[in-house]
């Protein structure tokens, strides 16, 4: 019994070590919006036939979708978990990059923007969660066993 408990245990330290190796890499492709934004607002404008004014706005819904999905976030993370939040969040951010690719119209960049902010809110708060459940190398980093 205790044999197959210490396996666990160093099976669990294996993940986390794997989590911690390849974090950077997962930071770099899913948090670089250097060039996003430049690109999105030469998309929006030259190839869609937008305005700078109808992009401006399409940010600024942005900012408030983000704003207002702060509590659902929290809501969500803790009712399916970190990893899956985590999951959704990404899933969230690429269909809205695709609803921007294939947008007509004013309301497709909203909706857009309210699954990029509701995508970006999720992954803001569970990131730091996940990577400081990966850092330590205890088998429960927030339980303290006497």
């Amino acid at each position: 019994m205790e044999d197959t408990k210490d396996t666990a245990n160093v099976a669990m330290l294996n993940n986390k070590k794997f989590n911690r190796r390849i974090f950077p890499i997962y930071k770099m492709f899913s948090w670089d919006l250097l060039f996003y934004y430049s690109v999105s607002f030469l998309f929006l404008t030259q190839v869609k036939g937008f305005t700078a004014s109808d992009v401006l706005l399409f940010d600024a819904f942005y900012t408030v979708f983000k704003f207002l999905s702060q509590i659902p976030s929290i809501n969500i993370a803790e009712s399916i978990g970190k990893r899956k939040s985590l999951i959704v969040s990404n899933i969230l951010v690429a269909i809205s990059i695709l609803v921007l690719i294939l947008c007509t119209d004013m309301w497709h960049l909203i909706l857009s923007s309210a699954l990029m902010g509701f995508g970006y809110s999720l992954k803001t708060l569970v990131d730091s969660v996940f990577l400081r459940d990966q850092i330590t190398t205890k088998e429960h980093p927030r339980y303290c066993f006497y």
